[in-house]
């Protein structure tokens, strides 16, 4: 049953979201994280959970993204990731856990050429 359901077409963007966060392909990621929402929010029992589970799914390749590396400029996450310089700005800047704290101290360090 197991290899079935991986070739499963509606499990298809579940399947490509979790290879490209094993492949560290984070455009692809994030694509695939859209399409993943759009399914969740359908979903009767999973839509309240939506946001909750998209929010820890970013923040899960963001990190694995940054243990490789001591600091990273702002550019260099936006490409990466697929999205604007803006859109990873406001989304750190929005972020309450402790580990995104860390993220910010880097980006502040780095942006102020502090080491």
């Amino acid at each position: 049953m197991l290899q079935i359901l991986p070739n499963h077409e509606t499990l298809e963007p579940l399947n490509r979201l979790i290879t490209s966060l094993y492949t560290r392909e984070y455009a692809l990621y994030f694509q695939a994280l859209a399409e993943v929402e759009q399914i969740l929010k359908k979903d009767r029992y999973l839509a309240s959970h939506t946001r909750v589970y998209v929010r820890e799914m970013r923040r899960k390749a963001y990190a694995q993204l940054l243990e490789s590396y001591r600091s990273l400029s702002i550019d260099y996450m936006a490409e990466q990731f697929g999205v604007t310089k803006e859109f990873i700005d406001a989304y750190l800047l929005s972020c309450d856990n402790i580990d995104m704290a860390e993220i910010l101290v880097g980006l502040f360090r780095q942006r102020n050429s502090i080491v």
